[in-house]
C-alpha cells in the first residue's frame, strides 16, 4: 500500500475581486401559480409531443390548456388532441403560443412556476441549448424561443436532487428592466426534503401527503390517445394539489424564506441558524490561520463501517446509538462553538499528553470528560489503531476508510476522541508531537430568539440541538397515547419527522461543507503545506471543522468504547456501521446500559438502544454495507420485513429491478438477491441453478443527463444529427454494463431508451456509447450472474482474512496524497470511472523532475532522452501542466 490520503483546506494565491452586486428580489407571496407537465416520445431522444398547464390565483383556477409540438406529433395525433380539446372545452396551443404564455406568466408577471421533476419538463420545451459558463459552469443554457429578447433559462445541478433554475439576463426590450431570475419550484425535491426521502414518485408523494387528487397510472407512453391525455392532465392537477400540501408543511418550519430557496435538508438547517442572526465561524474569526484549518481537515474522516465476521452465519443483536451526531454534539459541548464571539486556539501539548496518559476506560464513560475533547493532536503513528484512508483494493481502486494499525514516517493529525479510541483498543498512548486546544470565548451579542417549527429557542441560553431532540421525544411520547389510524397520530408523526430533519441538518454536514470551484493557483494546507494548481474548494457558509470533523471522531470513540467492552468479554462484534454495532445477544442488555452515564438529555432513555425486531437474529456479512439479518426455521431462511431494512446491498443501488415488469416499491429485488446468496451459502450445490436464473437478466442502470460533463460524453454520438435525434439535457435512459469488446479493443457500452421494464432493452436495438453505432443482441449486455458471483466474493479489503473473524491490517504507507471533497457520482459509474480531486506539491515535483536520470525516467515509462529534456526545460521555465501523459506517469510513480 503506497499512500494514505488526507483531506485539505486551500486558499487562492491570487484572490480575484468578487462582485458585491446582488440581485435583490422582493419576497414573493406565490399567490399565483403556473403548473405544467409534458409527455414525450418513447425513445432515447424524449422529444416533446404534448403537455398541459394550469394557472391558479389564490387557489382559484384561472385558466389552462393543452399544448403540442408540431415537430413530433403526427396529423392523426393532432386530430386526437383537437377532438379532446373540443370535447372537454380546453384550449389547445401550439408550442410557440405556449412559450409566449410561459414568458407572460413566469417572467413578466413573476408567477411561481412548478412541476414534478421540473428540470426535465423545462428541457422538453426548448429549441436549442448551450453549456453554462461562469457561475453556471457544468450546467445548461436553454433556448425556449426564437425571439432573442426573451431570456434563456439556466439550469445547474447543485447536489443530490437539487438544481438551481433561473432566467439569464434579458436582451432587447427587456434589458432595461430590473433583472429577474424567476421563481421555480421542483415539488419533487421539496416533498423529498420534508419527508427525509431520497426519491419519491409523484404517486407515492401524493399518497404520503394525502392529496385529494391522486396520480393516475398508465402503461401508455409516446402515443397520443384520449386516455394518455387524461393521464397528463391528471398529473398537472395532482402536482398542484401536492404543492399545496407541501407548502402547508413547509410553513410549519417558520423559516422566513421562500420555499424556492430550499434545496435540501441542509437548507433547512442553515436557515434555522440564520434566524438566530448567527455570524458563521469563518466570518467571526477571519484571521484564523489556514495552517490550522488544514490540520483540522487532515483529521477529518467519515463514519466507521466494517464487517468483522465474514461469510459465517452468527447470532447477533443489533444496537443503535440514539441520534448519534446530535448526541455527540451535546457530549462535546459544540453549541458553544456555534454561538461563540471568538474561538481561540492554544498550544496545549503537555496538558493533552498528561490527559491521554491518565485516560482509562472508566473515564470514557464520564460525561464531563467529553467536554475536554475539543483538541487536535499531531502524532507520529507507530502501530496505533486509527482511521486510515487508503486504496485497500489495489492502486487503481478508490479510497476507503478503515480502522487499522498505522505506522508512518509522516506526522499526522487526529482529533482527541480518535486518539483516546486508539488507546482503548491498543492500551498504549501514541507518540504526541503537538496538541492544539480550541476555546470558545464569549457569546455573539446580536443573537436573536426565534421560533423553529413551533419551538421557541433563545440561542444564548438554549442549546438548539438539545431543545429539538427533547421536543421530538415529547411528541413521540404523545404518539403512543393515540391510535395509529387517527388524524392526530399523522399530525404528530409529521411533527416528529420534521424535528428529526432539523436536528440532523443542524449537526455535522453544514460544518464540513465544501463547494468545488474552478481550477486556480492554490496554497494547500493539510499535515504539510504546499503550492499547487487545482480545483479551489470554497467553504460553505457555516464551515467550521472544529465542529464538523470532531463530531465523526466523537462517534468513533463511542463505537470504540462498545468494541472494547465486547473484547473484554472475550467476544468480537460481527459488524459496525457509523452508529450501530452487532454483538453476541448475551451481551446486548449490559452493553446498552453501559452508556447510561453519558445521556446528555433530560429524559431517561438508553443512548445505545436495542433495535426492535433485531434481537437474537442471524447475521451473514460479506463486507461493509453488504450484509443480511435473518431467521431460520428448520432449513428455511426468513428475511423479516420492517420499517428498517434487514439487509444492505451497497454497490447495487444503481441497478434497476430485473425481476418484475411491474416495479415494486423499495428494494424488493434486493431481498430476493439476498435469499439466493443465503441459499448458495447453505446449499452450495444450488449455485449452478441460481447462476442459470441470473444469466437471463442483464445489468442495467438508469442515467440522467444532469450535467454538462455527462452530456459532453455524448458529443460523438450527437455529431452530425438533427436536434430531434440528439441526446439532450435531462434526457434519461438505460445504460448497460457491456461485456463484448469491439474491434478497437473497447467494451461495448449499451445506451437504450428508458422503459419501466428495463430488461426489454436487451432484445432491442441500442446505441453503443463509445462509437455511436446501432447494435442489437444479448451478447453485448453483462449478465446479472456475473454480478452475483462478484458480489458474493467481494472482499472486506480493510481487514486481513477471508472467512470467519477478520484481523486488522497494519498499514505502513510510503507517503501521503492530498485530496479534495469525496463524492460518489453514481450516475456515471457505468460509463466512466470517477476520480477524486488530488493536489500535488509543485515544488516537490519540480525537484523530482530536475533530478530525474534517463534510466529512472525509463523505469516510469518516459523512454526517450529528448522527452525528458523537454520536460525539464518546461519545468525550469515554470510551465507546469499536471495533466500531460508524462506528468501522469511521474505522479503515479511517486
Amino acid at each position: 500500500m503506497n499512500n494514505v490520503a488526507l483531506r485539505t483546506f486551500s486558499t487562492k494565491k491570487e484572490e480575484k475581486k468578487q462582485s458585491t452586486f446582488r440581485y435583490k428580489q422582493d419576497t414573493p407571496e406565490f399567490s399565483r401559480v403556473f403548473t405544467f407537465d409534458t409527455e414525450t416520445t418513447a425513445d432515447e431522444y424524449l422529444n416533446l409531443k404534448f403537455g398541459s398547464f394550469n394557472v391558479h390565483e389564490n387557489d382559484v383556477y384561472h385558466y389552462g390548456g393543452l399544448f403540442w409540438d408540431e415537430r413530433h406529433v403526427s396529423e392523426k395525433e393532432h386530430k386526437v388532441l383537437k377532438e379532446y380539446a373540443e370535447k372537454h372545452n380546453i384550449r389547445l396551443f401550439s408550442l410557440k403560443e405556449f412559450i409566449k404564455l410561459f414568458y407572460l406568466e413566469v417572467y413578466e408577471k413573476k408567477v411561481l412556476c412548478i412541476g414534478y421533476n421540473i428540470n426535465f419538463d423545462l428541457s422538453r420545451i426548448i429549441l436549442d441549448y448551450g453549456h453554462g459558463r461562469y457561475s453556471g459552469k457544468d450546467g445548461f443554457s436553454l433556448v425556449l424561443s426564437e425571439d432573442t429578447t426573451y431570456p434563456r433559462l439556466r439550469i445547474k445541478h447543485l447536489t443530490g436532487r437539487s438544481y438551481n433554475v433561473e432566467f439569464t439576463r434579458a436582451k432587447g426590450k427587456y434589458r432595461k428592466k430590473k433583472t429577474f431570475k424567476g421563481h421555480f419550484l421542483d415539488v419533487s425535491n421539496l416533498a423529498c426534503t420534508l419527508t427525509d426521502n431520497k426519491s419519491l414518485t409523484l404517486e407515492k408523494a401524493c399518497e404520503i401527503f394525502d392529496t385529494p387528487i391522486k396520480k393516475k397510472a398508465t402503461d401508455e407512453h409516446g402515443k397520443i390517445t384520449p386516455k394518455y391525455i387524461d393521464y397528463n392532465i391528471k398529473d398537472v392537477k395532482s402536482t398542484y394539489q401536492l404543492f399545496k400540501k407541501v407548502r402547508l408543511e413547509y410553513e410549519k418550519y417558520q423559516l422566513g424564506i421562500p420555499m424556492t430557496d430550499i434545496y435540501s435538508a441542509a437548507s433547512l438547517g442553515k436557515q434555522a441558524l440564520n434566524q438566530f442572526n448567527l455570524t458563521p465561524f469563518m466570518q467571526q474569526n477571519p484571521e484564523f490561520p489556514p495552517e490550522i484549518l488544514g490540520n483540522l481537515m487532515s483529521a477529518y474522516y467519515g463514519g466507521r463501517c466494517e464487517c468483522r465476521e465474514r461469510k459465517i452465519p452468527v447470532k447477533v443483536t443489533v444496537l443503535d446509538f440514539f441520534s448519534m451526531y446530535p448526541t455527540v454534539t451535546l457530549l462535546l459541548d459544540l453549541w458553544k462553538y456555534v454561538i461563540a464571539d471568538k474561538v481561540h486556539y492554544i498550544d496545549d501539548t503537555e496538558n493533552v499528553r498528561r490527559f491521554i496518559e491518565a485516560f482509562t476506560f472508566e473515564d470514557a464513560l464520564d460525561g464531563d470528560m467529553w467536554k475536554q475533547l475539543n483538541a487536535v493532536v499531531e502524532i507520529e503513528p507507530d502501530g496505533d489503531i486509527l482511521p486510515t484512508r487508503a486504496k485497500y483494493v489495489g492502486e487503481d481502486g478508490t479510497f476507503n476508510i478503515g480502522i487499522n494499525h498505522l505506522t508512518s514516517n509522516d506526522s499526522m493529525y487526529y482529533f482527541l476522541p480518535d486518539i483516546l479510541a486508539s488507546k482503548l483498543l491498543t492500551g498504549k498512548s501514541p507518540k504526541i508531537k503537538r496538541a492544539i486546544s480550541f476555546i470558545p470565548k464569549g457569546i455573539q451579542e446580536d443573537l436573536k430568539e426565534s421560533e423553529v417549527y413551533g419551538v421557541h429557542v433563545n440561542p444564548k441560553e438554549d442549546n438548539l440541538i438539545k431543545v429539538l431532540v427533547e421536543r421530538r421525544q415529547e411528541i413521540k411520547g404523545e404518539m403512543k397515547k393515540v391510535s395509529k389510524d387517527s388524524h392526530e397520530y399523522d399530525v404528530l408523526d409529521a411533527q416528529q419527522r420534521a424535528l428529526k430533519i432539523l436536528n440532523n441538518s443542524t449537526t455535522y454536514g453544514i460544518y464540513i461543507e465544501m463547494h468545488p470551484k474552478d481550477e486556480e493557483k492554490l496554497d494547500v494546507f493539510s499535515n504539510v503545506n504546499f503550492g499547487t494548481e487545482g480545483k479551489y474548494e470554497q467553504p460553505g457558509k457555516f464551515f467550521n471543522p472544529i465542529i464538523g470533523a470532531n463530531i465523526t471522531a466523537g462517534a468513533r470513540l463511542l463505537i470504540a468504547i462498545a468494541e472494547r467492552f465486547v473484547l473484554d468479554k472475550g467476544e468480537v462484534h460481527a459488524y459496525m456501521d457509523t452508529d450501530s454495532i452487532f454483538v453476541p445477544p448475551h451481551l446486548a442488555n449490559e452493553l446498552s446500559h453501559l452508556f447510561d452515564s453519558l445521556n446528555p438529555y433530560d429524559f431517561d432513555k438508553p443512548i445505545l438502544e436495542i433495535e426492535d425486531g433485531m434481537e437474537d437474529i442471524w447475521f451473514y456479512g460479506i463486507s461493509s454495507k453488504r450484509y443480511c439479518l435473518f431467521h431460520k426455521e428448520g432449513n428455511k431462511v426468513i428475511i423479516p420485513e420492517g420499517k428498517k431494512l434487514f439487509y444492505k446491498l451497497h454497490g447495487l443501488g444503481h441497478i434497476t429491478n430485473p425481476f418484475s415488469r411491474k416495479l415494486k416499491e423499495g428494494d424488493q429485488w434486493h431481498k430476493r438477491l439476498w435469499e439466493d446468496i443465503l441459499k448458495v451459502h447453505f446449499h452450495p450445490e444450488s449455485l449452478p441453478d441460481v447462476l442459470e436464473m441470473y444469466e437471463n437478466y442483464a445489468v442495467i442502470s438508469n442515467l440522467a443527463v444532469s450535467t454538462g460533463t455527462i452530456l459532453k460524453r455524448f458529443k460523438k454520438l450527437n455529431e452530425g444529427k438533427g436536434f430531434d435525434k440528439q441526446i439532450k439535457p435531462f434526457n434519461f435512459m438505460l445504460v448497460g454494463n457491456g461485456t463484448t469488446v469491439d474491434e478497437d479493443g473497447e467494451k461495448v457500452k449499451p445506451v437504450a431508451p428508458f422503459n419501466k421494464n428495463p430488461q426489454i432493452a436487451i432484445e432491442k436495438e441500442f446505441i453503443d456509447y463509445n462509437t455511436g453505432d446501432t447494435l442489437q443482441g444479448r451478447q453485448y449486455w453483462k449478465p446479472l450472474s456475473d454480478v452475483f458471483l462478484d458480489y458474493i466474493d467481494h472482499p472486506e479489503a480493510k481487514f486481513e482474512g477471508d472467512v470467519g473473524v477478520l484481523q486488522r491490517r497494519h498499514i505502513k504507507p510510503t507517503g501521503c496524497v492530498y485530496i479534495g471533497k469525496e463524492a460518489n457520482k453514481v450516475e456515471m459509474q457505468e460509463l466512466e470511472s470517477n476520480t477524486v480531486e488530488t493536489y500535488h506539491d509543485i515544488e516537490k515535483l519540480r525537484r523530482f523532475i530536475l533530478n530525474l536520470t534517463p534510466a529512472e525516467a525509463r523505469e516510469i515509462g518516459i523512454k526517450y532522452r529528448s522527452t525528458l529534456k523537454k520536460l525539464k526545460d518546461r519545468v525550469k521555465e515554470g510551465e507546469f501542466k499536471l495533466n500531460t501523459k508524462e506528468m501522469r506517469k511521474i505522479i503515479k510513480s511517486l
